[in-house]
């Protein structure tokens, strides 16, 4: 015979447990009304923008009332930063001013005033500028009429025309192929750049157009493993588990290592101070952010590389040991309860439910924790 008890208990996890401690199946969806309602609210943003008429920066107040586009790239050699961009002459031969240059000309085709490049609209040699400048960023992509995304490793019909045999078909199909294989696919910042904005244009390395977003969604939804319904904007992200959206950067990279956790913040909708040179503490942080503000249990739903077991708290170390959370599934259980970082460490009110059949006691729990760890005994 089957009986059935639930029970509410409350576990303090210190980060001194070490192992795969976490592991998920299902969610409730009762959490996706808990997000922090600040989401929603008007933000005023100060940015520099480039006039498509002058070629001069300006600095406008509330990027809400001006149309822009705006650039999503990877970075590379001789970018043209703030400061040389005040000097166009002396910039003008280096290999990041046509991007510039290609941005503003397409900018101004489509009749708008305005334009933003990250490597000359931002100045870093502000630390508060740059902090500014990088909590805001998916708000900045949000808010642009257009963004274009320049593939610099994408060849261009042309490229292909002249090193492979065979006709327009058959070139087409060899493109097709290498653009799954772009950088841009692998690189943490150019994640928020596909998601934010609402109109997004691929551009080849000869600035030929490609396609859109909504053109490319199904190969886009097939090579980034995202929900069709994100990238076109019919989903609201709040409403996608943490582990879920952890996953999408777990093959992305990012040169700084603090950056893996700053190119994130939008996607968590999380604002935080930025301290580069704390390596991988910063990801340690945003996940702490993120759990002051959801009770979104899967943020523990990581699985710890083999190598690194025994450094292995009961906070991830990098987006990398989410890599498992698009296999999540959806349960109508309400399994929270309120969970929060302590001094101690994590301290969790979940209310588990069980079922005992015969010798065998099974947890309807969305998380397996390490009981052993712990001292608990089922």
């Amino acid at each position: 015979m089957k009986t059935a008890w639930t029970d509410v208990f409350e576990i303090r996890c210190w980060l001194t447990c070490v192992g795969k401690i976490f592991s998920t199946h299902s969610i409730s969806t009762s959490a996706l009304i808990l997000f922090n309602l600040k989401y929603q609210s008007r933000i005023i943003i100060n940015m520099w923008l480039i006039n498509t008429e002058t070629f001069k920066l300006e600095y406008v107040v509330n990027s809400e009332e001006h149309s822009y586009a705006i650039l999503s790239h990877i970075w590379e050699d001789e970018e043209v930063s703030f400061q040389q961009f005040q000097d166009l002459d002396s910039c003008r031969s280096m290999k990041g001013y046509k991007k510039i240059e290609k941005t503003v000309e397409l900018a101004r085709g489509k009749g708008l005033k305005h334009a933003w490049v990250d490597a000359c609209c931002i100045d870093k040699s502000s630390s508060a500028e740059l902090s500014e400048a990088i909590n805001s960023m998916f708000k900045w992509y949000a808010d642009s009429r257009v963004c274009f995304a320049y593939l610099s490793d994408l060849p261009s019909i042309s490229e292909l025309a002249s090193s492979h045999s065979g006709g327009d078909r058959r070139h087409i199909k060899i493109q097709w192929k290498a653009f799954a294989k772009c950088r841009w696919f692998t690189r943490g910042w150019t994640l928020q750049e596909l998601i934010s904005p609402g109109i997004l244009e691929f551009y080849d390395s000869g600035w030929n157009f490609y396609g859109t977003k909504e053109t490319e969604v199904e190969y886009l939804e097939y090579i980034t493993k995202m929900p069709l319904q994100v990238l076109l904007h019919r989903e609201d992200m709040r409403g996608i588990p943490v582990a879920f959206r952890m996953s999408w950067a777990a093959n992305r990279v990012t040169t700084r290592v603090e950056d893996i956790a700053y190119c994130l913040l939008g996607i968590f909708d999380i604002n935080m101070a930025l301290l580069y040179g704390e390596g991988h503490k910063a990801f340690m942080r945003l996940q702490e952010e993120i759990c002051k503000q959801t009770p979104d249990l899967t943020l523990f739903a990581w699985s710890a590389n083999v190598q690194n077991l025994s450094h292995s708290g009961i906070l991830a170390n990098s987006p990398s040991e989410f890599r498992d959370g698009g296999s999540l599934r959806w349960s109508t259980s309400d399994w929270f309860g309120e969970f929060r970082i302590t001094n101690r460490g994590l301290l969790l009110r979940p209310t588990i439910t069980s079922e005992v059949a015969g010798n065998e006691t099974t947890v309807i729990f969305n998380m397996q924790l390490a009981l052993t760890i712990l001292g608990i005994k089922m």
